[in-house]
């Protein structure tokens, strides 16, 4: 159904279709996010891309929301109370409207008049676009009246209105305009129906013409490709996204990487220095960034939330607040960058007395001096609002511009270089002989631009960040970019010098091109399942044919500690991308370095004034006995090689042990009086060295944070039964909301719980490193006395097995829901195998720890029996068999061996599930006596497979049968018995997302046939699966 009339209501949870199946019509909810919308977007294609939103300004709260034909014939959208929060607000009254879905994406409101069989239209929503440009569209360009803008997303949980917009102004029809607010950042003219910056390339692709002229004339698009549309991101970016593969492809973007001062918020700089950093996820109107914008030194984002939703209109605040008058502030210098206008200006003698002047004055923020109008004289500038400061073009001279910063910020180390550009040069790095480690000294700043290069052994490179507390620079990489190919040159090698402290990181993924086929090279993938794919299809340009592509991870071997590119391969170019961006699109990768530095160690000195630069340290022997001399921290001093300098110690002093040796007489005394409670002391103090363990790991391994026990508690009404939300083999689960009203769920360590404490690390560790939409995020955890918790986001859809095995709760899961559960779980395992900075295998995939979120977007849990594998690790095995009795593969119940291939046969226990709507344990007490896949296998193999199907899914799944099918026939190929003829999860992924694909026929798969009734069948008892309670057997198809 294509149409809404006036006696029909769309409720949350209903949508229309077009007739050509191509948009559908509903209320959606954005990515984290509770609200509702009605919008349109693409049918059946995930993730979810939203062309157009009606009520973007008023949310509907909860899900009781309507839209309907209104009784004067509009459209409008009702809350809950049934008030009206939106309206087409056409003012022609009729009661015979009619609202129709095209296959264009317009929602048209037209009349219909069956005296003469004509139609009038009323109102459509191409008229009144949100952030999408949809071909056949049209921006009217009018002298006398408003014209049609597209505008951004407030951020990419929020389609309200937001700051970008892009239209004409009316006064010059010719002319297209980006905005941010109401100042523009970049105009483009039509030339013979296409845009003047537009390259030759990119025309191929898709052509703009405008229609008619005078006072009313259009601009309107059209494309060569299929499915494509014109995008307006909250970062500032017009992009063309082409559905191809399964994700968006985004083959082309305005403006090209153009700094303004308008581009980042106050305190903050934009420096592109050339390259480009914003990165789109595929997810419609989701994006995030890496930043074009960085906050200045000593400064922090006033939101962090914004930022990481790519909005930065809101700049950087202070660290540390400013305190007029208490203490004299200091300043930090930014070298070479341009300002706005100063609030003002004044003639002096010397420099100082800019300074004097500013310090004098609470609301100086900043100041800077210049040449005067005659000899002798400076000028003094002075901010006394914010400051916005950047490194790209202009007419504006770049000058030194010194930044109001609280005393305690002020840095002691002598040896710190100066700042270069906006960037600062953290202790040992060194631009010069009088400043930082004489041993890190690969960096030069030009003075002249505030470009800081880094000197390799082949060539310089443009630094494009520094990341102290990582000790990681990431250098600029010019042989690819968006626009065009690769320098094709076999000599162009990224070579460091072996003795000095750097080295690749292995957080960049080289790719080799063009390779002879095959490449024999150690610790190389060139499978047909690795990223090489994706990256050749975005730049197919690049390619007279098809040849090998190879990958490697730089810094895994001695090799590719100080060198990466083509090693000799006979390989004719490559690329570097960060690990962190593998998982996106390759249209959006950035290409780059990661560079890391060793730890500086103490200075070598001559003589005792060699060390003036390193307070509290002296010219000593070098305690190794080597003979040499360093500059040796003093007495209650220690060498921190973050700072470069010696600092305070935290040591006990007699002072503190006056205090501390009674307390600990009395507590001493207290624990031998209190015999009775002495088991229970010492529990609690062993799991507090527990709890201290895991916080001193910090970083290396547990970077969530810490709750206190009482706060959790207070969440979860002290874990009452009316908040408890099930039981899983790790202990109850219950829901809670802290005190800031953020809704969260708690997972409770049983004490009978087969789990432990090793259990319980493992799933931190496992998921504060992991960041994807189809995993459960980890919010933080508590150890305190003999209590383990573990705080996720709270799920209010529950776990997938709630709906989906129950009869009553199933009708909700209909084939397009469970089409996009399938998709996500499948996603979600391939980021765990493959995508991750770690590889990891599952272990205990299945339907209870599949969880749902409002939209019924599927997100993996319990990682408790997870293991990671290293980088050539292919499989492992083990003696203690964990798991879950009917969705372990053969190789893992039988002979405790398990790799990916072992979640790819969970993962298609589960899909079967999902499509049959049936538990893999509900056949064992049937007549044949058949698993899930025994029954699934014999139906397949008498060409039944339609009977597999849900039957509450056999009415709505006749349009969709082929997806269904195929789901089936995939499944099928996850649970063969050799775990070689498994398909692995990327080209699953491909197989669900592709519609052309051939499927090859699927072997018999392995039956488990239940010989003695299990005690229990979760994964709460990891031991209870043994080789004499599972046998496998192959039955025959009749």
């Amino acid at each position: 159904m294509n149409t809404l009339t006036w006696n029909q209501t769309i409720k949350d949870g209903q949508t229309i279709v077009s007739s050509g199946g191509l948009f559908e019509l509903g209320f959606f909810t954005p990515k984290n996010s509770t609200n509702r919308y009605v919008g349109i977007w693409y049918h059946k294609i995930r993730p979810q891309g939203v062309v157009w939103v009606a009520n973007r300004e008023y949310p509907v709260k909860d899900s009781r929301g309507l839209l309907k034909i209104g009784e004067d014939g509009n459209l409008v959208v009702l809350d809950g109370s049934e008030k009206a929060i939106w309206s087409t607000d056409s003012s022609f009254i009729s009661t015979r409207t009619t609202a129709v879905l095209m296959d264009s994406g317009n929602l048209v409101l037209r009349e219909e008049n069956s005296k003469n069989n004509s139609e009038i239209i009323l109102w459509q929503s191409f008229d009144h676009p949100t952030d999408a440009f949809l071909p056949g569209m049209k921006l009217r360009i009018s002298t006398k009246s408003k014209n049609r803008f597209l505008t951004s997303w407030k951020n990419s949980s929020d389609p309200a209105v937001g700051t970008i917009s892009f239209g004409t102004t009316g006064s010059n029809s010719d002319q297209l305009w980006l905005w941010r607010s109401s100042v523009s950042y970049w105009n483009g003219t039509l030339n013979d129906s296409q845009f003047e910056k537009i390259s030759e390339n990119d025309t191929n692709n898709f052509f703009f013409s405008k229609i008619g002229n005078g006072d009313e004339a259009y601009i309107t698009y059209f494309s060569t490709q299929n499915l494509t549309r014109l995008v307006l991101d909250v970062n500032g970016l017009l992009s063309l996204l082409v559905w191809r593969t399964g994700f968006w492809w985004r083959v082309w973007y305005l403006p090209k990487p153009l700094c303004t001062f308008e581009s980042c918020g106050p305190y903050s700089s934009c420096s592109f220095n050339g390259a480009y950093y914003l990165v789109g996820v595929n997810s419609g109107n989701d994006y995030r960034t890496d930043g074009p914008c960085a906050c200045i030194t000593n400064f922090e984002p006033v939101s962090q939330e914004a930022w990481e939703l790519g909005d930065f209109s809101g700049g950087c605040k202070r660290k540390t607040p400013l305190q007029c008058g208490k203490e004299e502030d200091g300043f930090y210098p930014l070298k070479n960058v341009k300002a706005v206008v100063p609030t003002s200006a004044f003639e002096a003698a010397t420099a100082e007395s800019c300074r004097t002047e500013c310090l004098s004055r609470c609301s100086c923020n900043a100041y800077a001096y210049t040449n005067g109008s005659s000899a002798g004289i400076i000028s003094c500038l002075i901010w006394d609002g914010s400051l916005r400061v950047f490194t790209g073009e202009t007419k504006i001279d770049p000058s030194d511009i010194f930044v109001r910063i609280d005393a305690s910020e002020i840095v002691t180390n002598r040896r710190l270089c100066q700042n270069c550009g906006i960037h600062a040069i953290p202790y040992p790095l060194s631009t010069g002989p009088n400043c930082g480690d004489p041993a890190y000294r690969n960096f030069k700043c030009d003075d002249s631009t505030g470009y800081l290069t880094f000197n390799a052994l082949d060539s310089s490179y443009a630094v494009n960040k520094i990341i102290p507390e990582m000790r990681t620079i990431v250098i600029k990489w010019d042989s690819w970019n968006f626009d065009s190919c690769y320098a094709k040159n076999n000599n162009s090698d990224i070579q460091l010098n072996p003795s000095l402290p750097f080295h690749m990181t292995s957080n960049n993924t080289i790719f080799m091109f063009n390779c002879p086929s095959p490449l024999r090279s150690s610790g190389t993938d060139c499978n047909s399942s690795s990223l090489c794919p994706m990256i050749m299809l975005d730049k197919m340009q690049c390619f007279s044919s098809m040849r090998t592509c190879c990958s490697y991870i730089a810094g895994k071997s001695s090799s590719t500690l100080h060198r990466i590119g083509v090693l000799n391969t006979g390989c004719e170019f490559y690329a570097s991308v960060h690990n962190d961006l593998i998982r996106l699109p390759a249209s959006d990768w950035s290409y780059g370095v990661e560079i890391g530095w060793e730890s500086p160690l103490e200075p070598f000195c001559n003589l005792p004034k060699d060390c003036e630069d390193w307070p509290h340290s002296a010219c000593m022997p070098e305690r190794s006995g080597t003979g040499n001399r360093k500059c040796i921290c003093i007495s209650s001093f220690r060498w921190d090689p973050l700072v470069g300098y010696c600092t305070k110690e935290r040591s006990w002093t007699r002072r503190s042990l006056s205090v501390i040796i009674p307390v600990t007489t009395i507590v001493g005394l207290l624990f031998l009086g209190t015999i009775s409670r002495w088991w229970r002391g010492k529990m609690f103090k062993e799991n507090g060295r527990i709890a201290d363990k895991f916080r001193g790991n910090g970083k290396e391994e547990l970077d969530v944070p810490f709750f206190d026990f009482r706060s959790i508690a207070a969440a979860t009404e002290n874990f009452s039964d009316s908040n408890k939300l099930g039981q899983g083999g790790f202990g109850p689960v219950y829901k809670g909301k802290l005190s800031g009203g953020q809704e969260i769920a708690v997972k409770r360590l049983s004490r009978t719980s087969g789990q432990g404490l090793e259990e319980f690390k493992t799933e931190i560790i496992l998921i504060a490193k992991l960041q994807h939409r189809n995993l459960v995020r980890l919010l933080g955890c508590c150890i305190q006395g003999d209590e383990m918790l573990l705080l996720y986001e709270y799920m209010p859809k529950k776990s997938l097995d709630y709906f989906l095995f129950d009869q009553n709760h199933r009708k909700f899961l209909d084939w397009e829901k469970r089409f996009t559960i399938i998709v996500g779980i499948a996603r979600g395992l391939l980021y765990l195998h493959q995508d991750s900075r770690l590889r990891i295998i599952h272990r205990d995939l299945k339907t209870s720890n599949i969880l749902l979120d409002d939209e019924f977007n599927p997100k993996i849990s319990d990682f408790g029996m997870a293991r990671i594998f290293g980088g050539n690790q292919t499989q492992a095995n083990t003696n203690r068999v964990v798991g879950t009795y009917g969705y372990m593969s053969p190789e893992y119940a039988l002979d405790g061996l398990f790799s990916t291939k072992s979640d790819v046969f969970s993962f298609g226990v589960v899909l079967l599930e999902i499509v049959t709507g049936k538990k893999t344990t509900s056949f064992y007490h049937s007549e044949n006596s058949f698993s899930l896949l025994g029954y699934a296998w014999r139906l397949w193999s008498e060409s039944k497979g339609s009977e597999l199907i849900d039957p509450l899914l056999v009415n709505e799944a006749r349009s969709d049968v082929k997806d269904v099918i195929k789901c089936i026939h995939l499944g099928l190929l996850c649970v063969q018995e050799d775990a070689t003829d498994r398909p692995s999860m990327a080209s699953i992924v491909t197989m669900l997302t592709s519609e052309t694909m051939d499927l090859v026929t699927p072997k018999k798969p392995a039956f488990f046939i239940r010989e003695s009734l299990l005690t229990q069948s979760s994964s709460s008892g990891p031991d209870n699966c043994s080789k004499n309670e599972l046998t496998a057997s192959m039955l025959e198809g009749r």
